[in-house]
């Protein structure tokens, strides 16, 4: 199977599997970052509290927050030429999209 001429790649994501930074910056936890991590035979459970000690995987995701400059010279060196990433207002937190 070939591509048509032109063929562009994309890429999309959801902020708690890509964000990282979960505390950074003024950032109060979300939904997802009170849910541990789960196996096969052990279900993902939501926590009141975070607790330190457990596993949250939102915590560092692909941790786009500390590694968003090398992030973005992957997109322009065309490894991916599109990135579709939808962003909701209600939860942006100007201070961390600052640079």
């Amino acid at each position: 199977m070939t591509f048509p001429k032109g063929f562009l790649w994309g890429g999309a994501t959801a902020a708690n599997q890509f964000e990282g930074g979960w505390d950074m910056d003024g950032k109060g936890p979300s939904v997802p970052d009170h849910i541990r991590g789960g196996t096969v035979s052990a279900p993902r459970l939501w926590d009141k509290q975070i607790d330190p000690e457990i596993y949250y995987p939102s915590h560092e995701a692909t941790d786009f927050y500390h590694h968003y400059e090398e992030d973005i010279a992957l997109y322009a060196n065309r490894i991916i030429k599109i990135v579709d990433g939808e962003i909701h207002s209600d939860i942006i937190n100007t201070k961390r999209v600052q640079k």
